[in-house]
C-alpha cells in the first residue's frame, strides 16, 4: 500500500513506473481513501475511495494528490516475463 504524503513519495512512483514502463503489462489501481488524480498523455482521471482503474501499464501516467489529506491506495502492476 502507497501513502501518498509527499513529494518524495510521488518521486518513488516515479522510479518505479521508469523501471517497467518499457515493459508490455497491465495495472490495476483501487482507491482505498482520499482523492487521486491519475494522469495519462492527454486526459486525467479524478478518483476517490472506492474507484478503480485498468490500464496498460506502458501508457506515459503519473499519480497525483493535490488535495491536503493522505491518500492510499492498492497497485497492481503485472508485467509477464518475455
Amino acid at each position: 500500500m502507497l501513502f501518498l504524503q509527499s513529494p518524495y513519495s510521488l518521486l518513488f512512483c516515479y522510479i518505479i513506473h521508469l523501471y517497467v514502463i518499457l515493459n508490455i503489462g497491465d495495472e490495476y489501481l483501487l482507491i482505498k481513501e482520499g482523492e487521486l488524480t491519475v494522469r495519462f498523455e492527454n486526459e486525467e482521471h479524478e478518483l476517490v475511495s472506492g474507484d478503480a482503474l485498468h490500464f496498460s501499464g506502458n501508457t506515459s501516467h503519473s499519480y497525483i494528490n493535490s488535495s491536503e489529506e493522505e491518500a492510499s491506495f492498492f497497485l497492481l502492476m503485472h508485467y509477464p516475463e518475455s
